[in-house]
């Protein structure tokens, strides 16, 4: 499917999960019963059998509290960022395309090591012309953890070098481009059942998502992937189990697509659902129900009525 068939089928009616303290304030949380819990059950045959290697890249609510108890400082990512924008500016030892853009989020990005390309035929041509993945980063200006990856993943000269080998990088303002925010985003709500800023996915040449997420340590930490485990599984993934990946992405779009069409909702779910994908959910619901502090999981909550 084209961006804008894609863009006409995915809306914002999912269910976010990722945890209050690595959430941003501006990050909307609107949700519908339908979609994620009936995407449950499509995103378990897509694992099991088209893509098994995603399964250790998806992060568990107990994973995003374990980071969560370990915040960092906002008054060090901005010390850091300072130093190191105050470096940059001093002797400017990177600048890449970005130094000609206009947006303050493009431009903060400037003095990256990374090759960064903004979003357009310029980016997409040169991964059809070295025949590898795209890593698109979403964010904007006043995004914390966006500012966290920089310093730390996109400012390391090993992450750089790894994804100016492997991957053609594009950077996007969100305030700039939401109808590309709007597509990848919903894309990996509905996948992980969660999402955020800064957000990262990995596309195909022609722009289908292979696998995304949203931020990535450095290293591996407290169960979940670090970034350089992540530019490495999927460029093995690329290489090795390229139809593969490409099939599972086209699939995800195809079965979120046809979710998305029913319209269905709490008040009238199709007659074609199977009983054990309720009784699957019921079980999956109860499991996570929270009996001292009520809701669902332990994690920080906010409404959602259309399971309450």
């Amino acid at each position: 499917p084209s961006l804008l068939e894609i863009a006409l089928f995915l809306q914002p009616s999912l269910s976010l999960f990722t945890s209050r303290s690595l959430s941003d304030p501006m990050l909307s949380r609107v949700s519908t019963f339908s979609l994620y819990h009936r995407f449950q059950f499509v995103r378990r045959h897509i694992y099991s059998k088209y893509l098994p290697i995603h399964r250790p890249l998806s992060l568990s609510s107990s994973q995003f509290r374990q980071i969560s108890r370990r915040p960092i400082s906002g008054a060090k990512v901005f010390a850091m960022a300072g130093n190191s924008s105050s470096s940059a500016s001093s002797d400017k030892k990177h600048t890449n395309r970005l130094a000609s853009e206009h947006s303050p989020y493009l431009l903060q990005h400037a003095h990256n090591p990374v090759n960064w390309y903004s979003w357009g035929e310029e980016a997409f041509e040169e991964a059809r012309r070295r025949d590898v993945p795209i890593f698109l980063s979403i964010g904007y200006s006043t995004c914390h953890w966006c500012h966290v990856m920089e310093v730390e993943s996109f400012e390391d000269e090993e992450v750089a070098k790894l994804l100016n080998d492997w991957f053609v990088s594009i950077k996007v303002d969100r305030e700039e481009r939401p109808d590309v925010d709007k597509v990848y985003m919903t894309y990996v709500q509905a996948l992980y059942g969660g999402g955020g800023w800064p957000l990262s996915v990995f596309l195909s040449p022609d722009l289908k998502p292979l696998m995304g997420g949203t931020y990535f340590p450095p290293e591996d930490k407290h169960g979940r992937p670090g970034f350089k485990t992540v530019l490495r599984k999927v460029k093995e993934a690329w290489d090795n189990k390229r139809d593969m990946l490409v099939k599972s992405g086209s699939f995800a779009i195809e079965q979120l697509s046809e979710a998305l069409s029913t319209k269905g909702s709490l008040d009238k779910l199709p007659d074609d659902l199977p009983q054990y994908a309720l009784s699957l959910c019921a079980e999956q619901l109860s499991k996570s129900y929270n009996p001292v502090n009520g809701g669902f999981s332990s994690a920080p909550k906010f409404p959602r009525p259309e399971i309450g």
